[in-house]
Order: structure tokens, then C-alpha cells, then sequence
């Protein structure tokens, strides 16, 4: 009976996993097409804060040099850190992708990988 149970909850939390893995996939397909599709057009979100302050954040750019990057065109990025944040979310497609049929002993791994990942290329933002 106990094994059942354990086995019961192994299984409801690889399911959880795997639909997890299935939404981040799909937020990160709709960046992407955000990114390739939607930029030059009026649907174009304009960066509140160089709008109120006048001033660039430290993420203006990343939606034009994604939108390069996914045209296949590497040269001269608006953002020092956008090619770094690209290569995070092709991984992490990549990654939910693979994984979107789970394995017990991945999903540590996964975890952990993806926040160091997240960590490498996120963390200078906290420093501009």
C-alpha cells in the first residue's frame, strides 16, 4: 500500500512537470513570435520607462535584437547582454521541449541548470 501511494505521488508530480514544461514552451514560442512577427508593426510594445523617464532600461533593445537574432542576423546588437538572453530562451525551448517527458532523476538537474542559466544571464540587469 505505502508503495502504491509513493508511486502515486511520483507519478502526479512527473505529470505536473511535464505540463509545467509544456506552458513554459509555449511562453516562450509566443516571445519568440512576439519577437519575429509583431515588432515592426503597430502591435509593438514601446518600453514604458524610456517613455515616463526618457531613459533607456537596461532591457531596451532585446526586442529588436531578438527579432535580428531570429532573422539570422548577429552583427551589432542593440544590448551588450541580448545574445546571451536569446541563446537562454533557445536552450530553455530546447530544454522544455526534451523534457516535456520527464524522468525522475532530470528534473533536479533541470532545476538547477536552468536557474544557474538564469542567473548568468539575468544578473547583470540587477547591476546597470
Amino acid at each position: 500500500m505505502r508503495i502504491q501511494i509513493q508511486e502515486q505521488k511520483l507519478s502526479n508530480s512527473l505529470s505536473s512537470y511535464k505540463i509545467i514544461n509544456i506552458i513554459l514552451a509555449g511562453v516562450i514560442l509566443t516571445i519568440f513570435i512576439y519577437s519575429g512577427f509583431f515588432y515592426d508593426s503597430s502591435l509593438a510594445v514601446a518600453c514604458v520607462y524610456k517613455a515616463t523617464i526618457g531613459v533607456e532600461c537596461a532591457a531596451c533593445g532585446l526586442t529588436r535584437d531578438i527579432d535580428s537574432f531570429l532573422s539570422l542576423n548577429f552583427n551589432d546588437p542593440i544590448n551588450s547582454n541580448s545574445l546571451n538572453i536569446f541563446l537562454f530562451f533557445l536552450l530553455q525551448l530546447f530544454a522544455r521541449i526534451t523534457l516535456s517527458i520527464p524522468k525522475r532523476e532530470f528534473i533536479t538537474m533541470d532545476v538547477i541548470l536552468s536557474a544557474l542559466a538564469f542567473l548568468y544571464c539575468f544578473l547583470p540587469f540587477f547591476y546597470k
